[in-house]
Order: C-alpha cells, then sequence, then structure tokens
C-alpha cells in the first residue's frame, strides 16, 4: 500500500510538473511567435512527436509491460538483459526514422516549413536522436516502478526548458532560437533520463540470465500489434491537423488550432493522467501473479478514472473559453469558442 501510494506521489509530481512548465513554456512561445510563425513551430514540433512514435514503435509499451511482468513474476534478473535486447531494436529504428526525416525535409522543405532554414531543421533532428531514447528511459523506468525517477528526470528537464523559454523571449527570439531551446532541453531530457535509467546497463554486464523461449515469443507477437496500433493510432489522433492547416489552409490557423486543442487536451488529461501513468505497469505486475488479480486491478482503476476525470471535464467545458485570451492574448482570441466544443 505504501509503494502504491509513493508511486502516485512521484507519478503526481511528474505529471503535473512536466504539464505545468510545459504549459506556461508553451504560452509564452505563442505570445512571442504569434499565431503565423506558432503554426510553423508546432508542425515542427508535432513532426519530432511522431518521429519519435514511429522510432519507438511500440518498443516503449513492450519495455513497461514486460519489466513489469517479470518483476511481478519475481524474476528481476532478467529485466537488464529485457532492456539491453529493446534498446538495441530502438537504436536501429531511430537510424531509420532519422535517415527518412533527413529525405522529407531535403525534398519537402518549403511545403513543410517555408522560410525556416536547413540548419534549423537539423537541430530538430538532433531533437528526435534525443527524445526517442528518453523516451525509452522513462519507459524502462515505469516498468520497473521506479517512478521517483521519473519524476526527477521530469521536474529537472521541465525546469530547466522553462527558464530557457523564458530567457529566449526576454531577449525577444525568434523562431529558430526557440527550436534550438527544443533541442537543448532534448538533450537534458536524454541526459537526466540515461542517469537514473543507467543501472540496467551494469547489470546486464554482471548477468548471465537469459530470457525463456515463451517470453521471447510473446515479446515479438506484441511488438508486432502494438508496433501498427502505436503509430496509426498516434499519428491519427496527435494534432495531425497541424500538417493539414499548414498546407492546405495557413499557418495562423494551424497556430490557432494548436493553442486550443492544448487547453483542451490538457483539461482532459490532468487528473485521470495520475492513474492512467501506472496503469500499464500495475497491470503487467498483476497480471505476473494472477489473472484474476489483474481483473480487479482493472476494474478498480477504470472506475477511479471516470470518478476523477468527469468533473475537470465539466469544469472544461464551463470555463475554457475564457482561458484562451487570459492565457494567450488577444491575437489567439479566435481559437476561445473552440475549447467549449472539444470537451463535450
Amino acid at each position: 500500500m505504501s509503494r502504491a501510494l509513493s508511486n502516485t506521489a512521484y507519478s503526481s509530481l511528474a505529471l503535473y510538473v512536466e504539464y505545468l512548465f510545459g504549459l506556461i513554456a508553451s504560452i509564452v512561445i505563442a505570445r512571442a511567435l504569434l499565431p503565423s510563425d506558432m503554426g510553423i513551430y508546432s508542425l515542427l514540433v508535432w513532426v519530432v512527436a511522431n518521429a519519435i512514435v514511429v522510432a519507438n514503435a511500440g518498443i516503449t509499451m513492450g519495455a513497461i509491460k514486460f519489466i513489469a511482468e517479470l518483476r511481478g513474476a519475481g524474476r528481476s534478473d532478467a529485466t537488464a538483459l529485457l532492456v539491453q535486447r529493446l534498446r538495441r531494436m530502438q537504436r536501429n529504428m531511430l537510424l531509420i526514422v532519422i535517415v527518412a526525416l533527413c529525405a522529407i525535409f531535403a525534398f519537402a522543405h518549403g511545403r513543410i516549413a517555408p522560410g525556416v532554414e536547413l540548419w534549423v531543421l537539423g537541430v530538430l533532428i538532433l531533437s528526435v536522436a534525443f527524445r526517442a531514447p528518453y523516451m525509452f528511459n522513462i519507459a524502462v523506468l515505469k516498468g520497473s516502478q521506479d517512478f521517483r525517477s521519473t519524476a526527477v528526470v521530469a521536474v529537472i528537464g521541465a525546469s530547466l526548458n522553462l527558464a530557457l523559454v523564458i530567457l529566449a523571449w526576454a531577449k525577444a527570439a525568434t523562431l529558430p532560437v526557440y527550436v534550438v531551446v527544443y533541442a537543448l532541453s532534448s538533450l537534458v531530457f536524454y541526459l537526466v533520463s540515461e542517469w537514473r535509467a543507467s543501472r540496467f546497463a551494469r547489470i546486464a554486464a554482471d548477468s548471465d540470465a537469459a530470457l525463456s523461449p515463451e517470453l521471447e515469443t510473446r515479446m515479438r507477437h506484441h511488438l508486432r500489434v502494438v508496433a501498427f496500433t502505436t503509430v496509426f493510432g498516434t499519428i491519427g489522433s496527435s494534432e495531425i491537423e497541424l500538417l493539414s492547416l499548414n498546407l492546405l489552409s495557413d499557418a495562423a490557423h494551424a497556430g490557432l488550432f494548436k493553442v486550443a486543442n492544448a487547453v483542451a487536451a490538457g483539461v482532459a488529461l490532468l487528473l485521470p493522467g495520475i492513474l492512467s501513468a501506472q496503469l500499464l505497469p500495475m497491470m503487467a505486475s498483476a497480471q505476473g501473479r494472477s489473472q484474476d488479480e489483474a481483473n480487479r486491478r482493472f476494474v478498480d482503476m477504470t472506475v477511479w478514472l471516470y470518478v476523477l476525470g468527469a468533473p475537470l471535464i465539466a469544469a472544461g467545458a464551463v470555463f475554457a473559453d475564457h482561458a484562451i485570451e487570459w492565457l494567450y492574448g488577444n491575437a489567439y482570441a479566435e481559437a476561445a469558442p473552440e475549447i467549449g466544443r472539444a470537451h463535450v
């Protein structure tokens, strides 16, 4: 019970710090860039986010599930070998994604990011190289139910990112500078997460454990299924409108959409996110003990997600239409009516 409460506390800290500081940073960037440049910047960040999803291709979900499952079954000795195996797969996928991004930016630079210099896109690709392994490290820590480390990573990374964004704003920086800030924060997130997850590399060097053939088979099947559903599901639901608006309308409309969607999604995320961040490792650990325990845990967690999430969604539907102008300024006033619709 005390472990669950501790995990909840650290998970909550990581979630709220990362979201709150990220929200403040996005507000500062939006006020500095205004809708047109904000639309281009948001599209570039969207490209990075989806490149990371493809690079990880379900590997992070597999890391959370199978590390937690091994620990629940008392096989902690095999987790380091599992991490080593999955990390190698992730690095191979990351290399493929980086090559693909280079080709896309080389041939479609003018359509995706008009007016943005090529060196800025190079910095953006560097961000992918840092953020993909950072996300893998976070998955390893979550699978180990080491939410204290995820909180440490979130607090250090989000704090430095916010400080750099505020400094850039104070210096009246333009879009390329904010891309550089994004890359620097990506490097920090990676270094801190690597520090917290590095113990698995040391354990792997000293371990002679092996993964069972049954686990190998299940892991391959899981990665094939989850890779497909994660990549296509995430790309289809992760602000793909930014791409359409930039290509078919204009960047200013994309900036307005980004602001409205960020507030609406954040309101719906906040309270349920405390529990949903823990759901996969808790379920996998419970399943490692027995299917009945996993079934009970699933029902309990689902009920709490509904109970805790409903008030936030209701509050967003009532008050969110007044939030845009106060947070982002008059330049984004046209985005306000869309927030209320997003919650209904």
